[in-house]
């Protein structure tokens, strides 16, 4: 498999655990952000809240008999402090049901472990579409994902 399709899986695998809708009802991550998650950037003046999801790094490791790639993935969540640090507190411990040790399935790999590594809180300013700019929280929760190549 070409290492352009390993990285295009994982993206495709992370986004559709996010989306993933059994029987018609949503995660709470997904009920918590509305639905807005996005791949490497957000869109402009996107609503808040809101979560981005990247890879970071994702090197290959081979044994003898086996090729793994250890990808730390990095997830960016964004929410208005006018709203007060629940909406946010929410935000992330529903990642953390969604995504942490969880179960995942990835075209063409097996998913050994995904597993939170980290956490980095802050607060910035950002250009929203409607109020120009706000305060938000932006809180980044890091996953370490290891991936057989099956």
């Amino acid at each position: 498999m070409v290492d352009a399709d390993v990285i295009t899986n994982l993206y495709d695998a992370f986004k559709a655990k996010f989306t993933d809708a059994p029987d018609g009802i949503t995660n709470g991550l997904y009920d918590a952000l509305q639905g807005r998650m996005y791949e490497d950037e957000a869109e402009a003046g996107a609503s808040l809240p809101y979560a981005v999801f990247s890879i970071i790094t994702s090197p290959k490791d081979r044994t003898f008999t086996e090729e793994y790639r250890d990808s730390l993935l990095q997830l960016d969540l964004f929410s208005d402090m006018s709203f007060g640090s629940a909406i946010i507190k929410n935000i992330y411990y529903q990642a953390s049901i969604l995504y942490d040790e969880c179960a995942m399935d990835i075209t063409g790999s097996t998913l050994v472990w995904c597993r939170e590594t980290n956490l980095i809180k802050s607060i910035e300013e950002v250009e929203t579409l409607y109020s120009g700019t706000s305060r938000v929280y932006h809180w980044v929760v890091e996953f370490e994902i290891r991936t057989s190549l099956n």
